[in-house]
């Protein structure tokens, strides 16, 4: 630190290679940062609009609220919210999983059984809400401990409940296209000049979920001796108790513009600028989010509205993720930008320690980093800091622009071993029957398999990427 002459204020030392514009906004960015890990989102958001105007970056106040609020990914999100709320109070969840789990395959198989329920909760956090997965899979999880014969602090409850607060957590980035999730992912982009390729994205995110699914499943048998063997007889009519085995019409009309929009987001994102389907690639994922919430609003039965869309909204709408993504848009691009300096000094530094290494060192390393960091602080912060950090690496690795996306946001959406990690970090550890060491050691191996599995899929299919 330094006191400049004849000045009160206090300014970090320079860096060579990073502008005194790039200082300012780093030390924005670790202002932040700890403010956001040791405060609440809200008002720290805020104030990082308010000093990044001030930054130099920007010229005044209402240009960082323009690269902010003016994004349309900001838009999206709030849309998104709003059909996310519908989904959730229609029980599109409940349907999930209980459909998933009733599969006759699985009765009498424990492990099948338990790997199914476990991946039921990290679609029903991908396609819906990580607070309906969570909440929702302790409730269930709650009910086969009594339909099946254990206590709720009996070890393979317990195992159950950590492993689907860790798989919704996870779930929660395998739909790129809400939440603040959708933040990072548009940073990235403008980062990186690419088109978003959310079929490549949500095929790593199903395998790499089904793939641990599997593994913790094994591993309550194999490693933590638990004993599944009441699982065999499970009454699954006692278990549903009155869930509806079949969807609703208004469930059904729910799912049905649910599955339409996605897959015109996909189209629109995979056709030409040059496609005679112009109108599609104009409307693009705003258009279809924004026109699919409008169907919600417009779908009627017995000439009444099918949805209390206003009720619905005012339960599920919530500013923090609004707010921390209006803030990190502008900062993104500042760290990103040649103006600031401070990817070209981040690659001076990383890319001679990591020279020489292979592909699947690398893609190890980005993957334990981001793990280590967001168990250590947020998963939101450090998906946001990873961009610059990759960006400076991944092309002398090798390692295929695309597939960096799913690599920093699914790694970032692994923090459940300490509360301060994530929200729903935070929630298990208020849970009456989890304790610190239960999060700790069975939260820490689920990070640990994680790491694994994550690195080995993810060196396959950048190989298989980069043919």
């Amino acid at each position: 630190m330094e006191i400049p002459p004849g000045g009160n204020a206090v300014t970090f030392m320079p860096v060579p290679g990073i502008t005194p514009v790039g200082m300012r906004v780093l030390g924005i960015l670790f202002g932040l940062i700890f403010l956001w890990s040791t405060t609440e989102i809200i008002w720290p958001s805020l104030l990082g609009m308010i000093v990044l105007g001030l930054s130099g970056y920007f010229d005044t106040i209402n240009q960082t609220i323009t690269a902010g609020f003016g994004n349309p990914v900001i838009w999206q999100i709030v849309m998104m919210m709003f059909f996310v709320s519908v989904l959730n109070a229609v029980g599109i969840s409940e349907y999930i999983v209980y459909k998933i789990i009733g599969m006759k395959m699985a009765r009498g198989r424990p492990i099948l059984l338990v790997t199914l329920l476990i991946f039921a909760f990290y679609l029903v956090s991908a396609l819906a809400n990580v607070f309906a997965a969570l909440f929702l899979g302790w409730a269930i999880i709650g009910k086969i401990a009594d339909v099946a014969g254990y206590k709720r602090t009996d070890k393979p409850i317990i195992l159950l409940m950590v492993f689907v607060t860790g798989i919704s957590e996870m779930g929660s980035a395998a739909f790129p296209l809400k939440s603040w999730q959708l933040g990072i992912w548009n940073a990235f982009s403008a980062a990186t000049g690419t088109t978003p390729d959310f079929l490549l994205y949500m095929l790593v995110a199903a395998i790499i979920g089904f793939v641990i699914s599997l593994v913790l499943t094994i591993s309550m048998r194999a490693v933590f001796r638990a004993d599944l063997s009441k699982l065999k007889a499970l009454d699954m009519s006692a278990l549903k108790g009155g869930v509806n085995e079949k969807l609703s019409l208004i469930q059904k009309a729910c799912l049905i513009l649910f599955l339409v929009m996605i897959v015109a987001v996909i189209v629109a994102s995979l056709l030409p600028p040059t496609t005679p389907l112009k109108l599609v690639v104009q409307l693009g994922t705003t258009g279809f989010f924004t026109l699919s919430v409008i169907g919600l609003y417009l779908l009627r039965m017995k000439n009444k509205p099918m949805f209390e869309m206003d009720a619905m909204i005012r339960k599920e709408f919530r500013w923090e993720p609004v707010l921390i993504v209006a803030v990190i848009l502008p900062l993104a691009d500042s760290l990103t930008s040649d103006k600031t300096g401070i990817v070209t000094v981040l690659g001076s530094i990383v890319y001679p320690m990591l020279s020489g290494s292979s592909t699947f060192l690398v893609i190890g390393a980005i993957v334990f980093l981001a793990v280590l960091f967001t168990n250590v602080g947020n998963d939101i912060v450090v998906a946001f800091m990873f961009i610059p950090f990759v960006l400076s690496i991944s092309a002398q690795a090798g390692i295929s622009v695309p597939l960096l996306a799913a690599i920093i946001l699914i790694s970032s959406c692994v923090g459940i071993t300490l509360p301060n990690s994530s929200t729903i970090a935070a929630l298990a550890y208020g849970n009456e029957y989890l304790k610190a060491k239960h999060m700790i050691v069975y939260g820490g191996y689920i990070s640990v398999i994680y790491i694994v599995v994550a690195t080995i899929v993810f060196y396959f299919i950048n190989v298989a990427l980069m043919l």
